[in-house]
């Protein structure tokens, strides 16, 4: 997933990206652009962690990028 924040509170949202469970962080730049992976069982909790990362505080946008399952294989 592609989360974007205003430059400014890029540290703060990284932070926060750190509390959301299986969430790990691969990129980010001085733009405010931060590439995530998110590990879940189903496309519905896909979805809740994508709410989860929308909803922290200066999250402006979350894009799905990429999704696969153990079928997609």
């Amino acid at each position: 997933m592609i989360v974007k924040t205003a430059p400014e509170h890029l540290n703060e949202v990284l932070g926060s990206l750190g509390h959301i469970g299986n969430c790990d962080i691969h990129f980010k730049d001085e733009s405010g652009k931060i590439v995530v992976t998110v590990e879940a069982d189903t496309k519905d909790e896909i979805v809740k962690k994508m709410k989860d990362l929308a909803d922290i505080k200066h999250v402006l946008t979350v894009d799905l990028a990429y999704t696969y399952s153990g079928s997609d294989i």
